[in-house]
């Protein structure tokens, strides 16, 4: 008896949809269901609302995850271009120092920052890394300098007329020469290359120091712009 009840009910709907499609056309017919189906959703959303935030919330998380772990394979990636450009250039550190944003002015304007986020030594060579985190970029004259002038190339004593602060601190830290150059990011610049020599070591041809400098620059920019 069930049964029969079931194929009545299933051929009266076949009929309704015969006649519905004699009286309109197959586009009014998928305009109707396009509708039907979202009011449904309008519907499922207003009475339900946290749907939304818990969608939201779910694919905040999951691009947060894909982000951490593209950080985490780009930097081992980027630790080894030092490791091989420290080997290259005969170096006693190689760094990386990634400009970033911080607590803006009381006008809106962001406060600029760099972190040494990434450095590789030889031995015996002490690292250096926590004494440039989160620095204020505007303390330090070398900075516009770099962003004009893009490298540079040779002793520390030539960086005091520029920039004493940084002179000071290079001195402290027992560099002598330093190589560095602007990491270009899609738009704008991202951060700092650079290779330190202390008061023991003599940097090879400025010019072989710079083509490396170059050729470097470019890959570690793809990896920092991944991220």
């Amino acid at each position: 008896m069930k049964k029969q009840v079931s194929m009545s009910t299933g051929l009266n709907w076949v009929e309704r949809i015969l006649k519905l499609a004699k009286t309109y056309s197959f586009l009014d017919i998928v305009k109707a269901l396009v509708i039907l189906l979202f009011a449904g959703y309008t519907l499922m959303f207003t009475v339900n609302p946290s749907y939304i935030f818990k969608k939201y919330d779910e694919t905040k998380k999951e691009e947060h995850t894909i982000e951490l772990s593209n950080r985490i394979n780009n930097s081992a990636i980027i630790n080894t271009e030092l490791e091989n450009l420290l080997h290259l250039s005969g170096a006693d550190r190689a760094f990386v120092i990634e400009f970033h944003n911080s607590i803006k002015s009381i006008e809106g304007f962001p406060y600029a920052y760099g972190s040494m986020n990434y450095e590789v030594v030889r031995d015996s060579i002490e690292y250096v890394s926590d004494e440039y985190s989160n620095f204020s970029l505007t303390k330090y004259n070398m900075i516009p300098y770099m962003f004009k002038n893009s490298l540079y190339v040779g002793n520390v004593s030539a960086i005091k007329p520029i920039d004493n602060r940084l002179h000071l601190k290079f001195l402290s830290n027992d560099i002598s020469e330093v190589a560095l150059i602007i990491v270009e990011g899609m738009e704008l610049p991202i951060g700092i290359l650079g290779l330190s020599y202390d008061k023991d070591s003599k940097m090879p041809d400025t010019q072989e120091v710079k083509s490396l400098l170059r050729r470097e620059t470019l890959k570690i920019s793809l990896y920092l712009s991944k991220q």
